[in-house]
């Protein structure tokens, strides 16, 4: 019964699971970017303080939170607001601008997004833009729910608005990143190569483009236009011109010197691509140009309508790869913990989970400043951030790395190889080979008391052969 009782005690106790601090669960320390500005309503005197109070529920409750990153579901970007209402006269479109340029110059935000309530419908949606500026918009909105009374239901007209602000944030911001940009808060400049096959003033547009997020050494060559007339003839897609670009000798001659080769072919050639290490589009098309340099930069395209929020976008995005460096650098001390943490033989001491404990709360804490201060401060107080980050980073893995070392050691040390295979047979557990050891101690003592006491010994050795035999 006793030797049943240590095989039940080796199996269950070493199934004692390990309780993770908090800050060392992975979710606890993933990027979450957070963007809060404000609605501000024009021309809602009706139940305002209703309004406003059900907006801000559903803006909050219900606004938009986009992956950065295609295909990476922990890495986020949300937006929230609250609600504001304001009484400005207008009567037209020019004066409505000019006052809102005024009153967000005088009450900055994060970002703004003005309501304007018409008197009449609107056609559709794309003609509600009515003016924009750097980090704000204005909108048009008409109710229609409004009664024959002119009367609003705020549950509607709250839903309506909310709706609406999220379509048009959904169009401007949901911009995922396919590949790493070629800039970051790391390194803010970059080389641009451009070969056009005709006169074009494209470094002033591409200049323009960055806004002074990036700074661009920038050098013009002339190409022959025959080489894309050849391309254009024969090619009818995109993937077709890329493996004809990156046959040209300048094409390589730009990867040598690492900087970015752009194409500017001839008008009739339509195709238009941009990735990390080339882009290309038809010369003499400025929207175009501007378009495939942002997104080799920055990695996403921009449309007119999110034009006034470009720097909000391309910071984000200059901060989102090497942060996710190091955050799944400290990935694999948690998983190394939890592998080890699994089994009772491996103790963990309590001195240093509580210091590695310490050490990861403050990269949370340092991560969550950076991810704010970048899209609303820029790159310079997030590259402080970011350094911070790094020498946290750096001191965690150091210190878990003594910590790894050190119980590896131990546990080859008692043959538990197959352990660290992540092997959890019973019998490669340092508890079976003590109940082995007991228990063959048992079966010998057991053996020697029945079999070589002092009687036994001597009745064997008085009894005669033959009688033995």
């Amino acid at each position: 019964m006793f030797f049943l009782f240590l095989i039940y005690y080796a199996i269950i106790s070493e199934k004692v699971p390990f309780s993770m601090p908090k800050s060392m669960i992975p979710t606890s320390f993933a990027q979450h970017f957070v963007s809060t500005g404000q609605i501000r309503l024009i021309g809602f005197t009706r139940q305002i303080k209703d309004l406003k109070k059900k907006l801000t529920v559903l803006v909050n409750s219900k606004f938009m939170k986009i992956d950065v990153i295609n295909d990476n579901p922990d890495i986020h970007h949300t937006f929230r607001a609250n609600v504001d209402s304001l009484n400005i006269s207008f009567s037209n479109d020019n004066q409505l601008e000019e006052a809102i340029s005024k009153h967000f110059a005088d009450n900055p935000v994060h970002f703004a997004v003005y309501v304007v309530r018409s008197e009449t419908p609107l056609p559709n949606l794309n003609t509600n833009i009515i003016a924009s500026g750097k980090n704000w918009l204005a909108i048009r909105f008409y109710d229609q729910n409004t009664n024959l009374e002119n009367q609003i239901n705020s549950d509607s007209t709250a839903y309506q608005i909310a709706i609406q602000v999220l379509d048009i944030f959904s169009d401007i911001f949901n911009h995922q990143l396919y590949f790493e940009p070629r800039v970051s808060i790391l390194n803010s400049h970059d080389s641009i190569s451009i070969y056009q096959s005709g006169e074009f003033d494209s470094a002033s547009i591409v200049k323009e483009s960055v806004l002074g997020v990036a700074q661009l050494n920038i050098s013009i060559s002339k190409i022959d236009p025959k080489i894309f007339k050849v391309l254009c003839s024969i090619c009818s897609d995109t993937n077709c011109a890329l493996s004809w670009i990156k046959r040209l000798p300048e094409y390589s001659q730009a990867q040598e010197t690492r900087s970015l080769p752009v194409f500017l072919m001839p008008p009739v050639c339509s195709f238009q691509y941009a990735s990390n290490d080339v882009a290309f589009a038809p010369i003499m098309m400025e929207n175009s140009l501007k378009s495939i340099i942002r997104k080799s930069l920055f990695g996403f395209e921009t449309k007119p309508q999110s034009e006034p929020f470009f720097n909000i976008i391309a910071q984000r995005n200059m901060a989102v790869y090497p942060t996710q460096r190091l955050v799944e650098l400290l990935k694999k001390p948690v998983e190394e913990i939890s592998e080890l943490s699994q089994f009772n033989s491996v103790v963990i001491p309590q001195k240093v989970v509580e210091t590695l404990d310490e050490r990861y709360t403050n990269f949370t804490k340092v991560l969550q400043h950076l991810t704010l201060d970048v899209i609303e401060k820029g790159n310079d107080v997030a590259k402080e951030h970011w350094e911070q980050l790094n020498d946290t980073a750096q001191m965690i893995l150091e210190a878990w790395s003594v910590v790894s070392d050190d119980v590896k050691r131990k546990r080859m040390c008692v043959g538990n190889l197959l352990d660290l295979t992540k092997s959890r047979l019973f019998i490669t557990r340092p508890t079976f080979y003590l109940i082995l050891s007991i228990f063959a101690s048992l079966m010998l003592f057991h053996y020697s008391f029945k079999h070589m006491n002092p009687k036994v010994v001597v009745n064997t050795l008085l009894t005669e052969p033959s009688t033995i035999l």
